[in-house]
């Protein structure tokens, strides 16, 4: 038995199995448009997805990534931007929910976290209730993720992500029917 919760508490791992479902890894692109990460896994995921038509509704994409914190850092900003609902778990705890229906370009939420010192497990789930689909999350801290490091300093050569910048992964995901309505 899988559950939310006990993804977001003991992760996931690249080719775990949820049934016919199949944890992928892939970057979330700048522009948060994760319908084409969708459409081009579809074919891979079995259970008939690559029957499904390309406007995908009434499923909830789920992102898995592993944040690493040098110290404890109460208390600082997260922001996400999805297209429809989204809730956020860290560390196994639900740390925001926000039920709507919308579409999103940027960030839209802005809300309190605390990273520990170490690793930081973060789940990401966007209901699409209709239309297109996005994602973006970050946080304004010092962490790595996925190999790049997040942090202030002095403007480097090559741009470097910053504090709040989105997290691009890549992230382990995952897309399921939405049960029970919105997030």
């Amino acid at each position: 038995a899988v559950s939310e919760a006990s993804i977001a508490q003991d992760g996931a791992n690249e080719n775990d199995r949820i049934g016919e479902l199949v944890w992928v890894e892939a970057e979330i692109p700048d522009d948060g448009d994760i319908q084409a990460l969708i459409n081009a896994n579809k074919a891979d995921w079995g259970g008939g997805w690559a029957d499904l038509p390309d406007d995908i509704n009434d499923y909830s994409f789920y992102g898995l990534i592993n944040i690493e914190s040098a110290t404890d850092q109460p208390g600082v900003i997260m922001r996400t931007g999805t297209d429809d609902a989204v809730r956020v778990w860290l560390n196994g705890e639900v740390v925001f929910t926000n039920s709507v229906d919308r579409g999103a370009s940027d960030y839209l939420d802005e809300f309190e976290v605390n990273l520990n010192a170490g690793d930081n497990r973060l789940l990401v789930k966007s209901c699409e209730r209709g239309g297109g689909w996005s994602v973006f999350a970050g946080i304004e801290a010092n962490y790595t993720a996925a190999g790049k490091t997040y942090e202030d300093g002095p403007i480097p050569v090559e741009p470097e992500p910053e504090p709040g910048d989105k997290i691009e992964g890549p992230w382990l995901w995952i897309t399921a029917p939405t049960t029970g309505g919105m997030c």
